[in-house]
């Protein structure tokens, strides 16, 4: 009979406490992350070109925020596209710009 192996998240100790971390690793992880959300900005931009680059930034950090303090930071950027998104479209009241199809 196999045995089912517990997985658990980076950072977190088997009581789900947070545990220390080396501040390398969480350097670098910030660094990770600071450049996902980047590329999130950049999609965002290109998706939503009637929208000022400087709104979508907003948009996206004020999204960033509703995140801070969370030990787990591995969907961190998906979360943020996701409900940037969703101010962009709840700005003007609809969806992204009309883009032809590719054909």
């Amino acid at each position: 009979m196999q045995r089912a192996v517990l997985q658990r998240s980076p950072g977190v100790d088997r009581t789900g406490r947070e545990e220390q971390t080396d501040p390398v690793d969480t350097e670098e992880r910030t660094e990770h992350e600071d450049h996902a959300v980047a590329q999130v900005i950049d999609r965002l931009a290109e998706r939503y070109p009637d929208r000022p680059r400087s709104f979508i930034e907003d948009v996206v950090t004020a999204e960033r925020h509703l995140l801070d303090g969370k030990p787990i930071r591995d969907y961190v950027p998906v979360l943020i596209e996701h409900g940037a998104k969703a101010r962009l479209r709840r700005a003007t009241g609809h969806g992204p710009a009309h883009r032809p199809a590719h054909g």
